[in-house]
């Protein structure tokens, strides 16, 4: 499981945008930062901020970073769970709140990953009526 956390932290800080720039100063971007379970510091910005909102249902952080525009609410992530964009995992996390908000940033409620799972087949098959009923609400198929 490690290998499949450091894998995707490495995929999506290539991910990460420069920060824009407003007359002479740079903007700074939304920044997470923290310390790994080895003690290490680290900094995630933009999709890996994202990504980390979603796993740990962080609604201001969420808000704040769809707000901010940094990156692709589609972009597709690929590991485990190849081809998966933000909106899936919400799905799979039940978390109907950051679901909205991806979907009022954009999100394709009907994004195919591998194997033509859906969003909404995630939320079918983890037997999360509420987000069901949200994606299908939303124009959602499995």
């Amino acid at each position: 499981m490690r290998w499949f956390v450091l894998l995707t932290i490495l995929l999506l800080s290539a991910c990460r945008p420069e920060p824009e720039l407003a007359g002479d100063a740079a903007v700074k971007p939304i920044t997470v930062t923290g310390y790994s379970l080895d003690g290490e510091p680290y900094e995630m910005r933009g999709l890996e901020a994202m990504f980390q909102a979603v796993m740990i249902n962080d609604i201001p952080l969420a808000r704040g970073l769809l707000e901010e525009g940094s990156f692709d609410v589609n972009f597709r992530l690929f590991g485990i769970q190849d081809g998966w964009t933000l909106l899936h995992h919400a799905a799979q996390k039940d978390r109907c709140e950051i679901a909205e908000m991806l979907l009022k940033h954009g999100a394709d409620v009907n994004a195919r990953a591998g194997r033509g799972v859906t969003p909404l087949t995630v939320a079918v098959s983890n037997k999360v009526p509420e987000m069901a009923g949200l994606l299908r609400k939303a124009g959602g198929t499995e």
